[in-house]
């Protein structure tokens, strides 16, 4: 039954997610004519109605909504009160519900609704360009594969990739932590683990990877993967990398 201001609560909760009122009966255990008219009442005393703001994403379509009810005005508790008594009719427990229900002005809400919607906002877009960031990453890492034979300085980069030299490091350093050499060389390395693992000599990997100084180029593998290249050949060979 809905004289129990817990399953009025309950139809409405359940209404407002969009289900039936088929379904809602079934879930309250209520005939579908109790939930048809409590909604109604519900609509005429505009106690569930939600305040509602949307949400928009980077390119300005409607990604969500903030939606807030079951608020009443101070002013309003007694013809809330009145017109729930008509609807379920005078049970011990609506006067102890409808004095529970919070009071609160409607500019009150609308400002809430209105701030809860800049901060969803504010996530959305801080979500869209982290993904912008990182797709932007993703075309400096192929332009260094396909480029790795040639000279890869910031200034090479910048220019190729359309970007400005601040713009460029910003990107590195913000997804990678590290600088753009540091970034390019890391590159290289990584280029030439795979390489080792194609069986590749010394003379190609160093080709590939466009490294000239066999010395210096040692010095590097040594540095970003933590053994020599000959360990790393040895543990390629033997299973272990």
């Amino acid at each position: 039954k809905v004289a129990e201001m817990t399953n009025y609560r309950a139809i409405l909760l359940y209404y407002s997610k969009g289900n039936t009122t088929t379904q809602i009966a079934t879930i309250c255990d209520c005939s579908r004519t109790t939930v048809i008219r409590a909604v109604k009442r519900a609509k005429a005393i505009n106690l569930s109605l939600p305040v509602s703001d949307k949400i928009k994403d980077e390119d300005g379509a409607v990604a969500g909504y903030v939606m807030i009810g079951q608020f009443i005005d101070e002013q309003e508790r007694e013809a809330v009160y009145r017109s729930a008594r008509e609807a379920v009719g005078d049970v011990p427990e609506l006067r102890r519900e409808v004095d529970a229900l919070r009071a609160l002005r409607s500019d009150e809400v609308a400002s809430l609704a209105y701030l809860m919607a800049v901060c969803a906002e504010y996530l959305c877009f801080s979500e869209a360009l982290t993904a912008g960031r990182s797709r932007k990453l993703a075309g400096v890492d192929a332009y260094i594969r396909e480029n790795m034979k040639g000279p890869l300085s910031v200034s090479v980069l910048a220019q190729a990739l359309g970007m400005s030299r601040t713009a460029l490091y910003y990107l590195i350093k913000g997804e990678s932590g590290r600088s753009v050499t540091d970034y390019v060389n890391f590159q290289r390395i990584e280029r030439a683990k795979e390489l080792l693992h194609e069986n590749a000599g010394t003379e190609e990997i160093l080709s590939e990877t466009g490294m000239t100084d066999a010395n210096y180029f040692g010095r590097l593998f040594r540095r970003y993967a933590g053994c020599t290249l000959r360990d790393y050949r040895k543990g390629v060979r033997s299973g272990e990398r």
